[in-house]
């Protein structure tokens, strides 16, 4: 039984390994992310005006965005202030803490706030 198996997956791999001889092994992909994600604990997060993150969160402490966010800006046990230079790419979240936004802030995701 066993040198059926082997015999039976004999010719399936010859013909996985020649299918790929012809394909190049080392291929380079080049990823470019313009910003970093942000995660702070029992710290505030201030965003400046002109600078860019690409997630943040915020667990016990506050959140003053100035700048862009290119994803979601999620605050726990905390507050969110945004400027009116203020742009979420993503959805706000907020739990178990406010929001203040002033005209101009721009979401464009969901608005949640919780408790």
């Amino acid at each position: 039984m066993t040198t059926r198996r082997f015999l039976s997956v004999g010719p399936l791999s010859l013909l996985w390994t020649g299918a790929f001889a012809g394909t190049s092994a080392a291929q380079t992909y080049q990823i470019t992310y313009s910003s970093s994600p942000v995660l702070r604990v029992w710290q505030d997060y201030v965003l400046p005006a002109g600078r860019e993150a690409r997630n943040v969160v915020v667990v016990s402490g506050n959140a003053t965005i100035n700048g862009e966010i290119d994803g979601d800006l999620i605050v726990v046990l905390g507050s969110a202030r945004l400027a009116n230079t203020a742009v979420v790419r993503g959805s706000l979240v907020v739990v178990a803490g406010d929001a203040t936004m002033v005209q101009g802030t721009t979401i464009r995701g969901d608005l949640i706030v919780v408790g």
